[in-house]
């Protein structure tokens, strides 16, 4: 699945692979929606996101306040995988996260903008 991966990124991005302690990964029920709520109420906005099986991207939502929140939980019954937490910083430990900045299609590393 890897190689799906690396075909999927563009020249240019700055990508980051996070491989623990970053964000919870767990079925969606009654305990994880309490702690959702006490991330957002503390920290003021989370990402969460719903896996598909056999699917190598994930699309996460940022949930800003505990409406949004609210908004995108409705959405989605209880009982399937969720991904969520803080947005994880760029990290580069070689052990929990990976990042790299890929190269423009001409060949040249540039900054990224963010």
């Amino acid at each position: 699945m890897l190689e799906q991966v690396f075909d999927l990124l563009r020249g240019g991005s700055t990508v980051s692979f996070y491989f623990s302690k970053h964000l919870h990964v767990e079925i969606d029920n009654e305990t994880a929606r309490q702690e959702m709520f006490g991330e957002i109420t503390r920290h003021g906005e989370l990402v969460l996101g719903y896996p598909q099986p056999g699917d190598i991207e994930l699309e996460m939502t940022i949930a800003s306040g505990p409406s949004e929140l609210t908004e995108c939980l409705m959405l989605h019954p209880e009982g399937a995988l969720v991904v969520w937490g803080q947005w994880p910083s760029r990290d580069n430990d070689g052990e929990t996260a990976i990042s790299v900045d890929l190269v423009d299609p001409d060949g040249i590393l540039r900054s990224h903008p963010h």
